[in-house]
């Protein structure tokens, strides 16, 4: 790990566990505030700036405006206690976008130099894409609530409209998923991401409707996953993609060749399909208008 830039990767946790510890990883526990009873040998979310209390719908998202708030590095970077990324991943013809591995073999593993992959111009890594057979909106909608969805689309066309290209290549013609609100880049670009992200969602939360079940409750945490990537695509022109590490009691392996004939499949099936979607070419939802007037939603 370079050793001449202060590096911090956070490792988003809300449960005692193992997690990496050094002096580039750091373990945080995300909700602290939610969670006075519980005492971690690391760090919580609730202290200096913060915004802890809102755990429950922001998710793993309360870390990344700690670390916005808090955090002096020249470089940061966000993992799960499960999902680590791994940097010393090289770029193959064939690549899966993730594998299981015990914590102990984790552990034992060198995960590479991030600081590294970014001395050549690139200045972001983001996990390895999985690819869907439908485009992001799609499965962002079949997972989710879609008028929560064309309300964030309202919401950055209303306050970033120069990102509506973007908007419409990435959720409405792609189906490359991006997820899990991990990245890592230098500390001004974080900053930068931070601002934006949180503005965005700021101002969904004044329209969105908040639901009972306990799932769809994290709504912020799943938005964040969409618009992380946006941010990124938009802003950065040379991203380098790395996988993810899953941290499992049983590991296996879903295989290079198999993660390329889902690839393979799952694009022929978007090809065509997910393009010819109806709502593809339409990023306001203009077909819930009804439904956002009888709720008094203007945006």
């Amino acid at each position: 790990m370079s050793s001449n830039y202060q590096t911090k990767i956070l490792i988003c946790t809300h449960m005692a566990g193992s997690c990496l510890t050094s002096n580039v990883y750091q373990p945080i526990l995300v909700g602290k505030a939610l969670r006075p009873d519980l005492h971690l040998p690391f760090i919580g979310d609730d202290s200096g700036e913060n915004m802890s209390t809102q755990n429950g719908t922001y998710c793993e998202l309360t870390a990344h405006y700690w670390a916005w708030k808090n955090l002096n590095a020249d470089y940061i970077g966000i993992c799960h206690y499960r999902r680590y990324f791994d940097f010393a991943a090289t770029d193959g013809r064939i690549n899966n976008d993730m594998f299981d591995i015990s914590f102990d073999d984790l552990a034992r593993r060198n995960l590479g130099d991030p600081v590294s992959l970014l001395q050549d111009g690139t200045e972001v890594v983001l996990v390895r894409p999985s690819y869907l057979p439908r485009s992001v909106a799609q499965n962002y909608m079949l997972s989710h609530v879609p008028e929560d969805f064309f309300i964030l689309c309202r919401v950055i066309l209303k306050l970033y409209p120069e990102y509506e290209p973007t908007l419409r290549q990435h959720f409405f013609c792609s189906n490359r998923w991006i997820g899990y609100n991990m990245m890592f880049c230098r500390k001004e670009l974080f900053d930068r991401y931070a601002e934006w992200l949180f503005h965005i969602l700021d101002e969904t939360e004044r329209y969105v409707k908040l639901s009972g079940y306990s799932y769809q409750k994290r709504i912020f945490g799943f938005m964040g996953e969409i618009l992380t990537p946006l941010f990124f695509l938009h802003n950065c022109k040379k991203i380098k993609y790395r996988p993810v590490l899953y941290v499992s009691d049983n590991p296996g392996r879903v295989s290079n060749l198999r993660y390329l004939y889902n690839k393979i499949r799952y694009n022929i099936a978007f090809g065509l399909v997910g393009k010819k979607h109806p709502q593809s070419a339409d990023p306001l939802g203009k077909f819930y208008e009804n439904y956002f007037q009888k709720d008094g939603i203007v945006i």
